[in-house]
């Protein structure tokens, strides 16, 4: 398990919001705009003037990949699994790695509404993990 000292300082708001239950992405006070990948300036337009802004709604299913073939020991109970990009409407342009859990893989589709499942707060570093929707379950 990381230890918050060894995160990159500029990913700690981003972890900090995950383990609260919370996405959020770097924004940017000068211009506005958010961006991804956390840096010290904004990509924009050089301003340091930067703090997190977390994301209401939910994500949308970009584009995904089954993981199927275990590449270390400590994933053959884990497989398959799958990795997935996930976009937000409050972010645009922004694309985010995360991981999809509680969904058949024949039912994955792109556009699918998906939200953030409950983080373990206690690692540093959780897991960026979705599933889908409830509204979506319901339906």
């Amino acid at each position: 398990m990381a230890e918050l000292n060894e995160i990159n300082p500029e990913f700690h708001g981003f972890f900090a919001h995950l383990r609260e239950g919370r996405v959020a992405f770097p924004h940017c006070n000068a211009c506005g705009k958010l961006h991804w990948y956390p840096m010290k300036i904004c990509p924009h337009c050089q301003s340091s003037d930067i703090d997190w802004k977390p994301m209401r709604g939910a994500g949308e299913l970009w584009s995904w990949t089954v993981v199927r073939h275990p590449f270390s020991p400590a994933y053959n109970d884990k497989v398959p699994y799958v990795v997935a990009m996930v976009t937000f409407a409050e972010a645009p342009g922004i694309r985010l790695i995360a991981n999809i859990e509680d969904v058949p893989l024949d039912s994955l589709k792109i556009g699918m509404s998906l939200e953030l499942a409950q983080p373990n707060s206690n690692e540093a570093m959780p897991q960026v993990l979705f599933r889908p929707s409830k509204a979506l379950k319901a339906a």
